[in-house]
């Protein structure tokens, strides 16, 4: 079981593997894209998707 796999089904897991490390990055940097656009930027809902891709409308 990958420790992603452990943190996603509730089990104690290391924050600090590497594949998790590489998610927080790209998540924070995903973040950060999103604020810096305007509200009416189309290119925010494509960041929204890969962020949160089951957010729904």
């Amino acid at each position: 079981m990958t420790e992603k796999e452990k943190m996603l089904a509730g089990k104690i897991y290391d924050s600090s593997d590497k594949e998790l490390a590489e998610l927080r990055t790209k998540a924070h940097k995903l973040s950060q894209q999103y604020s810096s656009l305007y509200e009416d930027d189309e290119r925010r809902n494509a960041i929204l998707d890969e962020l949160l891709p089951d957010h729904g409308e």
